[in-house]
């Protein structure tokens, strides 16, 4: 990736979800927040090596159960990012793209809604006057494609998951997109 110069940014992909309980729903208001937050750190990280083209249309349109196939395949994949085509759903946006390497951001989030965003944990169980329903408490999880448009392939994956993250709290999500950009910007 040392001979890329140009790189289209499209705006990242984001889906966060509260859970209470059996309960789920989509936070789209802290979806909206999130993109702003990982597309500014990512245009003021990668803007130092690359020259930036900002894509706002694309990554909308694609449906979440089409993202985790393609996600389980490619961690699933023993074979190198390079040999796995690019899925057929952003093809058909490319068309306008003049560059030839374009980044694609998801971040998937959950939290638990019973608990506030800077509630410390331990603090809740010693209070005794919340219940914790251990398996649904916080999930952070940022991936990063970068396509070749013109041959039609996948150049770079890369992945950071957590489960101490929560997806409300500004200062962990901005350093999860530091992390992951990072090798992108060395290689």
């Amino acid at each position: 990736m040392t001979c890329i110069k140009k790189l289209a940014v499209c705006q990242p992909t984001i889906f966060v979800k509260s859970i209470k309980g059996q309960k789920q729903s989509d936070d789209y208001e802290l979806c909206n927040k999130l993109k702003k937050q990982i597309f500014e750190k990512t245009s003021s990280i990668l803007s130092g090596k690359y020259i930036l083209t900002t894509i706002s249309d694309i990554n909308d349109s694609i449906p979440e159960k089409e993202l985790q196939a393609l996600f389980s395949k490619l961690d699933n994949s023993e074979k190198q990012p390079s040999s796995i085509k690019i899925p057929p759903f952003p093809q058909k946006d490319f068309k306008n793209i003049k560059e030839r390497y374009c980044l694609m951001i998801f971040f998937q989030g959950s939290y638990n809604g019973y608990l506030k965003p800077d509630e410390n944990i331990k603090q809740a169980l010693q209070s005794n006057t919340i219940y914790l329903n251990s398996r649904h408490l916080f999930r952070s999880d940022i991936r990063i494609l970068v396509m070749d448009i013109l041959e039609n392939i996948l150049v770079y994956y890369d992945k950071k998951v957590s489960n101490d993250i929560d997806p409300r709290l500004p200062l962990p999500i901005e350093q999860m997109t530091s992390s992951i950009l990072r090798p992108l910007y060395y290689k």
